[in-house]
């Protein structure tokens, strides 16, 4: 099999360069700079030049409270140069594997009971901003193109590299005595390197479609900062608080759990688990520092 990486220096780009890296697997990583996924007609012949068996997009507008005002680019590149390379890549042969978020549910609190294990993969989508509205027309753009996609639901995303929670609590915890967080929206983190690991498990399966992939079990932003902080024994005062406490610009979903049952079942009942995930990245960036 060779890889195509799109959105190579994003933190989901640059853990599959790793792995693929690690296990000697052919591979050619592109970012922007290399390739503007947006231009069809580049892309298309950057497809017959490195013929790939399978195009990973990890490139995405990943600004949630820019959405809402940028909608051209989070538009173009959430749903329409995703929904274009869909269609390149079913014409030619080659699987396209495309990433997207738990944002794409409406995240009603009342939905934590409707769904207690995560909304399943069928359940109704409803965006409550325009990074998941955008996300989910690219969805279904990919569903039309044809047959040969996986397109994989994932939700706060972390790991050793780029921007995210984890990485920001350990600032935080490390700067400050005292932390506010928010108590009152629930799921459960993805790792990248879990993201990677998954994606392979189902590349060789014939299984394609939707996926969901995260860890397991049910957590707030305070439980998952908490235990970020225990592990890398980081000794600061939390307290909890509702999301009012932090206005933001786009709305937020208070339950974004994601059920897996789908992707267990064609893996042999592979999970994945919140504390794991921590150890591992805090390892990584120690070794890195």
């Amino acid at each position: 099999m060779k890889y195509l990486i799109l959105g190579a220096k994003g933190q989901l780009g640059l853990e599959w360069t790793k792995r693929l890296s690690r296990e000697n697997l052919a591979f050619t990583a592109t970012d922007y700079q290399e390739l503007d996924i947006s231009d069809t007609e580049a892309v298309a012949l950057y497809l017959d030049e490195h013929k790939p068996d399978v195009v990973l997009n990890c490139a995405a507008y990943t600004n949630v409270d820019g959405a809402e005002s940028d909608f051209k680019a989070n538009n173009l590149l959430n749903h329409s140069a995703p929904a274009a390379i869909a269609e390149l890549c079913d014409a030619k042969g080659i699987v396209f594997v495309h990433y997207s978020t738990d944002y794409v549910f409406s995240g009603n609190i009342e939905d934590k009971q409707a769904y207690p294990l995560g909304y399943p993969i069928d359940a109704p989508v409803n965006p409550v901003n325009k990074y998941g509205e955008a996300k989910l027309m690219g969805e279904q753009a990919i569903q039309q193109s044809g047959k040969n996609y996986l397109i994989i639901r994932i939700a706060w995303l972390c790991s050793a590299y780029g921007k995210n929670f984890m990485k920001t609590m350990i600032r935080f915890g490390s700067e400050k005595p005292k932390l506010t967080i928010v108590n009152d929206q629930f799921g459960s983190p993805t790792f990248t390197f879990d993201v990677v690991d998954a994606t392979l498990r189902i590349l060789q399966t014939p299984e394609r479609g939707i996926f969901h992939v995260t860890t397991e079990g049910m957590y707030s932003w305070f439980d998952f900062a908490n235990a970020i902080f225990n592990e890398a024994g980081i000794k600061v005062e939390t307290e909890p608080v509702g999301s009012d406490a932090y206005p933001m610009v786009a709305k937020r979903p208070a339950y974004s759990k994601l059920d897996t049952s789908r992707f267990k079942k064609i893996s042999g009942g592979v999970s994945y688990h919140m504390a794991d995930g921590i150890k591992r990245v805090l390892s990584e960036l120690n070794s890195s520092s």
